[in-house]
């Protein structure tokens, strides 16, 4: 999610508007208050991946369940390769990693997952893979690798 000033969000069931952003903090304001309150944009992050802050503009659309593409309908492979993209992803929302050392957190979790340094992601590309996870509405599915988005059948 893009925390914008002036953009209204609702968390912990109050609607909050964005009065300053930088890069490490975002201050709300709740509507009916005028006292504010600093947040860090990785809490944030992470309050928008459990579902407990939405944007006030956010339109949630329907999807059928029949038209739905399932895990459990993907090769291991590329099961093995969103699963690998989720956890890069909680490795930037973690608390403490900032833009200044993410790409360090990522080589780190690379070196634990025993991947080769010719195939560690970029910062870059896993902040893509968090921007197309958020804007499906956190279906891990949209992880998916692009080259091969075909289904068992």
């Amino acid at each position: 999610m893009q925390f914008k000033v002036n953009k209204n969000i609702i968390w912990e069931a109050q609607t909050w508007r964005i009065t300053y952003v930088d890069e490490n903090i975002v201050v709300l304001r709740p509507k009916e208050n005028k006292e504010s309150v600093i947040k860090s944009i990785p809490e944030l992050e992470r309050a928008y991946l459990s579902g407990d802050l939405v944007d006030e503009d956010a339109i949630t659309p329907q999807v059928e369940a029949e038209k739905q593409a399932y895990l459990s309908d993907l090769s291991l492979r590329q099961q093995r390769t969103i699963n690998t993209r989720m956890q890069f992803i909680q490795c930037i929302l973690k608390e403490g990693v900032t833009v200044d050392n993410a790409q360090d957190a990522i080589i780190t979790l690379a070196v634990e997952l025993e991947i080769s340094e010719g195939n560690i992601p970029g910062e870059s590309t896993v902040r893509r893979w968090l921007t197309r996870y958020r804007a499906s509405e956190c279906q891990a599915i949209s992880l998916m690798d692009k080259r091969s988005n075909t289904c068992r059948g």
